[in-house]
């Protein structure tokens, strides 16, 4: 029985630790805001919650869209270097033993046929579709995780000076 619960029990741990760890760091940011909502715990817990996920996510959000922008313009910037004709790699990456040739070679067949690329890129597409199945469970997976760690975050802001100081709240808060 006890090791079928330590396998329910372990994809959360992970999940439960980062809240915790994200409890205690922000912990003196939950007190002001705990201060100012005055006796309401569980609406100074959800509004703790919120700004952590803000302070989280707004940034990840930015650094997807970066992401994708930079990569758009990587492509382009790409075939537009393979379409102007052969080119060399500067000697110093063309004299690293083992892939200094195999990268020269890779270029010198990209800027003989300039389509070559766009046909590799078509490719490396395909099979990263191929793979969104697999990707869409990973995703679905860290959302849980995620969302784990969120609902224990709450709970921690908001009965966290209880746990770790029962007669003494004052102390902590």
């Amino acid at each position: 029985l006890a090791v079928g619960c330590a396998f329910v029990l372990v994809p959360f741990i992970v999940p439960i630790v980062w809240a915790v760890f994200l409890a205690y760091v922000t912990w003196p940011l939950h007190r002001r805001v705990r201060a100012a909502c005055g006796r309401f715990a569980a609406t100074a817990a959800l509004v703790s919650t919120l700004l952590v996920i803000c302070a989280v996510v707004v940034p990840v959000l930015w650094l997807a869209v970066l992401v994708e922008a930079e990569a758009l313009e990587a492509y382009r910037s790409l075939v537009a270097y393979f379409a102007t004709g052969p080119r060399l790699l500067p000697a110093g990456i063309r004299n690293l033993p083992w892939v200094g040739a195999q990268a020269q070679d890779i270029l010198d067949q990209l800027t003989a046929n300039p389509g070559s690329f766009e046909r590799a890129f078509a490719n490396w597409m395909q099979r990263l579709v191929g793979s969104t199945p697999g990707m869409l469970l990973e995703v679905g997976r860290t959302f849980g995780q995620v969302l784990t760690a969120v609902v224990t975050l709450f709970f921690c802001y908001r009965d966290g000076a209880g746990v770790v100081c029962r007669n003494d709240r004052r102390r902590i808060d």
